[in-house]
Parts: C-alpha cells; sequence; structure tokens
C-alpha cells in the first residue's frame, strides 16, 4: 500500500536586521529574526492498492507518494525517496528538511539503491533554492517594515508597543499577515505604524489600539464605497487579513479599487 504525503524543507536560520512578527506570549526584548521555516510534512489520503509500488519491495518500509512542492528537483528526490519507503516522519527525511542529507545518504548507500546520488544531488539543489527564496522574501518583508516606520529603529519601537498592547489572538493575526509578504505584510506594517503614532501617550502610557478595528483611521471616517485614505486604506486591508480575506477576493478588490479614488 502506498501513502501520499506532502513535504517542504524547513531551511536554516537566516541572519536579519530587523524582527517581523509580534512574539504571542511576552513583549520582545529587543528585535530578532526568527528561523525562516516552510510548512511541515504532513500524511494525507492514502493511495489505492492499485496505486501501490511496483517490482522490488521498498528498503525502508511502506511506499509513500508526495504531493507537488512546485519545485521540479524536490518533487524527483522526493519521489524517489517515497517509492524505497522513505516517508515524511522517518528520522533521516525529518533531518533532510533541514538541509542534513547525511543520514539519507548514509541509508542509501547501505542498501545499495541505483541512482541515490543524483536524486540527492537534485534534492540539495531544490533544497538550496528554497532557502535562497525564503531569504529573499524575508528581507523584502524586513525592508517594506523599515520602510513603513521610516528607520529600523522606529519600527522596532512599534514592534515593541505593539506586543505590550495587542491581545494574543491579535498578535497571531497580525504576524499572518505580515509573513504573507507583499502587498498585505506592507498594509500590516503601514496600518501598525499609524496605530503606533497615534496613540495617547505612545512613550509613555501606550494605549490599547495595536490592532483595533475601531482605532482612528486617519481623517474622518470613508464611506462604504468612498475613496480611502492611505491610513484607512491599510486599516481595512488589516481587517481583511485577520478574517483571512484577502488576495482574489473582491473584498480586496473593492479596497483597491476605493483606494485609487483617493486624491488627497
Amino acid at each position: 500500500m502506498t501513502t501520499e504525503a506532502t513535504a517542504a524543507p524547513a531551511a536554516a536560520p537566516v541572519a536579519a536586521p530587523v524582527a517581523t512578527a509580534l512574539p504571542v506570549a511576552a513583549p520582545v526584548a529587543a528585535p530578532a529574526a526568527a528561523p525562516v521555516e516552510a510548512p511541515a510534512a504532513t500524511p494525507a489520503t492514502p493511495a489505492t492498492p492499485a496505486d501501490a509500488g511496483k517490482g522490488e519491495a521498498p528498503a525502508f518500509g511502506e511506499a509513500t507518494t508526495y504531493q507537488p512542492t512546485g519545485d521540479s528537483n524536490l518533487d524527483l528526490a522526493l519521489a524517489f525517496a517515497g517509492r524505497h519507503g522513505l516517508g515524511p516522519e522517518h528520522p533521516a527525511m525529518v533531518e533532510a528538511t533541514k538541509g542534513n542529507f547525511s543520514q539519507v545518504k548514509a541509508l542509501m548507500a547501505e542498501k545499495g539503491i541505483p541512482g541515490w546520488e543524483a536524486h540527492i544531488a537534485l534534492a540539495e539543489q531544490g533544497f538550496a533554492a528554497f532557502t535562497k527564496a525564503e531569504a529573499e522574501k524575508t528581507l523584502a518583508i524586513q525592508q517594506d517594515c523599515i520602510r513603513a516606520a521610516g528607520s529600523e529603529q522606529e519600527w522596532g519601537n512599534v514592534l515593541q508597543w505593539a506586543s505590550v498592547n495587542a491581545e494574543p489572538h491579535e498578535k497571531t493575526a497580525v504576524n499572518a499577515a505580515l509573513a504573507q509578504g507583499g502587498v498585505v505584510s506592507q498594509a500590516m506594517a503601514a496600518f501598525l505604524v499609524h496605530s503606533y503614532r497615534n496613540a495617547p501617550g505612545t512613550t509613555q502610557e501606550p494605549q490599547r489600539q495595536a490592532v483595533n478595528q475601531n482605532s482612528a483611521g486617519g481623517g474622518a471616517p470613508a464611506s462604504a464605497s468612498g475613496p480611502l485614505s492611505p491610513a484607512q486604506y491599510a486599516k481595512e486591508v488589516a481587517a481583511l487579513a485577520r478574517q483571512g480575506v484577502i488576495e482574489g477576493s473582491r473584498e480586496y478588490a473593492a479596497l483597491r479599487q476605493r483606494r485609487a479614488m483617493w486624491r488627497g
């Protein structure tokens, strides 16, 4: 019988100049970048008996098929590993998702499995490409946050203020939006900066406005179909992000149209 799973590598920590996430449990002491990680492997629906591996029995256990990752090198390497019974929960595969392929190499060499060298090389190439892409995404998000605040120090102040004033569930929503990158993280960063700068007594007595949908939007409230100022647009996009409604939605398209109407 063949099982199906999804897998993606977990990249090594990437040094970065500023944090882009709020701690859920406690306020930040100082901005620090978190490790770049990819989703962990999760089991999927078992394949039918007709899909089971043919020929030799898998060398390491039950055969496994992996869902596509979007990287052809990784897909070929994972298919090879799966045919030989290396599923996502195997200790050697867990290490491989961290960039350590030594255990997989040793197992394959011990069994004398033909072609393992070429397939492990593909896996290493795919992992390197993934790590680079994640590092570039993280850097882009950090630059967007710094740009929104005006400086790295100011963004650190914004994060520290928000981590003190936001509820745990609000921090989770903020972090999810910041991690998306692109227009979503840009809007969330702008929203946080705006809320921070408009909070009474920000430097002495911060008020709870980090992710308050009723906080000041900067100017008069906009109608449901009227133009949106940059601050109002950031607030509305952040609200959509907290609801999980964003890219490709009618609500987001409507917000973009209203933002384009602004002539301030």
